[in-house]
């Protein structure tokens, strides 16, 4: 029954690039704190955000976390431009059009990464 009775085949994965794979396989104190923020990386490198509502009572017993919806899922991207005014920070994808340091320093500024290591962002 798998895979349509043999009928479907998917290609073999391509392996991560070495900085990457580095981050997740070495073992070193430079990869545990990668992977205790590795949500938080990846949410500094996002494109765009999503916006929910969560439930949060469905998580009082103890048991594994639930992730459960309430009612809308929407995604935050903005403009792929910038503000003309100059008097808002560049977010999302913005980030990604504009010099790459002004964008590392404008991510490390950012309260949720302070948790972050400033050489493995600009890795990354």
């Amino acid at each position: 029954m798998c895979c349509y009775k043999g009928k479907i085949s998917l290609p073999a994965l391509q392996l991560a690039p070495s900085e990457l794979y580095n981050l997740l396989t070495a073992q070193d104190p430079i990869r545990r704190a990668f992977c205790m923020h590795i949500h938080n990386y990846n949410s500094a490198l996002a494109m765009t955000s999503i916006g929910r509502k969560l439930d949060h009572s469905v998580n009082n017993s103890g048991g594994p976390g639930l992730y459960k919806l309430n009612r809308e899922l929407i995604h935050r991207a903005g403009s792929l431009l910038p503000s003309e005014e100059g008097n808002v920070a560049p977010v999302y994808s913005q980030l990604w059009v504009i010099d790459i340091q002004k964008a590392l320093d404008i991510r490390m500024r950012n309260q949720y990464n302070r948790s972050l290591d400033l050489n493995i962002l600009h890795t990354l």
